[in-house]
């Protein structure tokens, strides 16, 4: 779209992304450590599933402070395979003190910090850090929380497969976990797994315990229970809504604003009457308006389809030549192409298919897997093959006549080809492609959102088709488009102070005021001339699709290049050229075909294609301006395999 390319509205969003990214670094570095030496004296965890679906957690973690000083405490809990934690309190047992909640992370060197705690999101962790003052000795705390998500319904079992522990940096001595079921239920099966699986597990039921965990090794339980004593019910309501509300509020007003934009503009419409109210087949150009006037009349913006018409019209009117590019005429895309296997797929569409396919195998290769590894390299160098060999010919557009003082052009047509011929009197899309220079780049890829601006205002003041300003309307899309981005990111960065979810309704709330500021002040409503003079052009339109059936008489090769620019601005260019494809239309004087050892290409007056060339000149002029700028139980276990874990310290 035209606004993603808008120079100055990536600069401003990436001096934004620069301010709120450097003081995330700065701010996010940790803070260098002493020489400091502890380990876990006992870990000791209690599981009590509880009926409404939730899991109340107590854990009491004893510490061996060796050497050093320590003023911090943390527990990590991955959610993993568990939607989050609540209600989470933290107590120092030696003096039975329960700590204080604190909003935000504290200096743990401050003594008014110690008998505090926080907690935060991080890295897809919930982490809980507390503050104290500690040296030589052991010293306890227990940590009380729920756990959502964390229980596996099956058809016949309920189960809880949770990492008691997998992420310690530090040896624990011993390690004991407990899962209590509701009342009147009895363990189906109860298993404990660790990774040095030489060590003794002790299964008592529901109950585990086993010594010596080392730094970095899981420990983790699997117990299951028939089913009855959980309401699986409650959970969208516990757990589901309380942790995912977000989400499900972004998707809510997303589609709300969609909906509720759609139904506005149809009852508006039925308001607006459609001017004359039908659509018949004309078959001139409703007044004699030129192609890109008629793509803003019709579709409201300014497409580089409609430039790539442009170039036709004006070399119908004899101020231009088009000549095919002769090193690009035998290439083997062309061969490939010509095709009629080939065709029938749309190799257009291969790199497309392929690069998604990669995106997919791509999430593979995070899993670390060797196969989703070699697919997505195979899948790129396919890709990248197809990409070489799938360019579209290439054209050399000459200057044949002197424009400057003709007043039968638009202004804006004046521009675009002050544009084309800034440097010479030729201009090829070969070498636009192949531009390396940023600012020579650059220079055009401004130029031309320029030039569509003016060709939006030029057409609002020359037809009074429009109650309202359309290029204001487009600029308003630029604008949001950025200010929009802007929000997301500091939203989202800022996200550890009120949570992730609650940035997801922001987001959504973001959404809905862009898409009622646009609905009520800056969307593009037609006037009554312009309603009408839509529906003539929609005639012409509907003449060009279906030409074999309207005035046979008429259809010359001098109305095939006459009305091929406006068959185009309307991705009719195909079908109209097909219309004269058994006639033996010879090539129009203002085009040449590409010339090899001194013969004629395929575009010889013998052999010229309309449909070829209608296609593939649309295609080349638009590529080119893109690429300037312009159910049964659960299974067996293994340590490390369930949900929940993560690690700890001190410091």
């Amino acid at each position: 779209m035209a606004f993603i390319r808008n120079i100055k509205a990536l600069r401003i969003f990436g001096v934004l992304f620069i301010l709120f990214t450097v003081p995330l670094f700065v701010f996010g570095q940790s803070d260098s450590t002493e020489n400091k030496i502890y380990y876990y004296e006992n870990i000791g965890v209690v599981y009590t599933v509880r009926p409404d679906t939730t899991v109340g957690v107590e854990e009491t973690q004893t510490f061996n402070f060796v050497s050093g000083e320590f003023h911090q405490g943390w527990r990590e809990i991955p959610k993993n395979k568990i939607d989050g934690i609540s209600d989470v309190k933290v107590i120092d047992v030696d003096s039975g003190e329960e700590y204080v909640y604190s909003r935000s992370k504290l200096d743990k060197t401050n003594p008014s910090s110690w008998g505090r705690y926080t907690t935060f999101n991080q890295n897809g962790k919930t982490i809980i850090e507390w503050y104290y003052n500690g040296s030589n000795g052991l010293r306890t705390w227990k940590l009380d929380y729920t756990l959502h998500g964390a229980i596996g319904f099956f058809s016949n079992v309920d189960e809880l497969y949770l990492n008691v522990l997998d992420a310690y940096s530090v040896p624990v001595k011993s390690v004991q976990a407990r899962v209590v079921l509701p009342d009147g239920a009895t363990v189906s099966r109860g298993e404990a797994f660790r990774t040095n699986k030489d060590i003794v597990v002790v299964n008592n039921g529901a109950a585990f315990s086993t010594p010596e965990i080392a730094p970095n090794e899981a420990f983790t339980i699997q117990v299951s229970w028939p089913k009855g004593f959980v309401d699986k019910n409650q959970y969208f309501y516990k757990s589901f809504l309380r942790f995912y509300y977000g989400i499900i509020t972004l998707g809510f007003l997303v589609v709300g604003s969609f909906l509720f934009s759609l139904l506005y503009i149809l009852i508006r419409r039925k308001k607006e009457k459609e001017g004359r109210g039908t659509i018949v087949p004309e078959y001139e150009p409703p007044k004699n308006l030129r192609p890109l006037v008629a793509e803003v009349i019709t579709k409201g913006y300014v497409t580089n389809k409609g430039l790539s018409a442009t170039i036709v019209d004006l070399a119908v009117r004899g101020y231009v030549s088009i000549e095919e590019d002769e090193f690009s005429r035998f290439s083997l895309a062309k061969k490939i192409k010509e095709s009629a296997i080939v065709n029938k797929i749309k190799i257009r569409r291969i790199p497309m298919i392929v690069f998604i396919g990669a995106l997919f195998s791509f999430f593979a290769l995070l899993d670390n897997s060797r196969f989703g590894f070699f697919l997505f390299f195979a899948l790129f160098i396919i890709s990248l093959i197809i990409s070489m060999f799938s360019r579209s010919t290439d054209y050399i557009v000459k200057k044949i006549k002197n424009y400057d003082a003709d007043s039968t052009l638009e202004d804006f047509e004046k521009t675009y080809l002050n544009i084309l011929f800034s440097n010479s009197d030729v201009f090829s899309t070969r070498a636009l492609r192949s531009m390396t220079a940023y600012v020579e780049r650059q220079g055009f890829s401004v130029a031309v959102q320029n030039l569509k601006q003016s060709v939006l205002k030029e057409v609002e003041k020359d037809t009074n088709a429009y109650t309202q300003s359309i290029s204001r309307s487009q600029n308003f899309f630029g604008i949001a488009f950025v200010l929009f981005m802007a929000c997301i990111f500091i939203l989202i960065s800022l996200s550890s102070l009120w949570g992730m979810q609650f940035s997801f309704v922001l987001i959504g709330l973001c959404v809905l005021f862009v898409v009622l500021l646009w609905i009520f002040k800056y969307r593009t409503i037609l006037s009554k001339e312009g309603r009408i003079l839509r529906e003539e052009w929609l005639g012409f339109k509907l003449y060009l699709k279906t030409a074999e059936k309207y005035r046979l008489e008429n259809l010359t090769p001098e109305t095939f290049e006459k009305f091929l620019p406006y068959a185009m601005v309307f991705g009719l260019e195909k079908k109209w050229a097909g219309a004269f494809e058994k006639m033996n239309v010879p090539p129009p004087n203002w085009y040449h075909g590409a010339v090899v050892g001194g013969a004629i290409g395929s575009s010889s007056a013998s052999s010229f294609s309309p449909s070829s060339f209608s296609s593939n000149f649309s295609s080349s002029f638009s590529s080119a301006f893109s690429s300037s700028g312009a159910g049964g139980g659960g299974g067996g276990g293994s340590a490390g395999g369930g949900g929940g874990g993560g690690g700890g310290g001190a410091s």
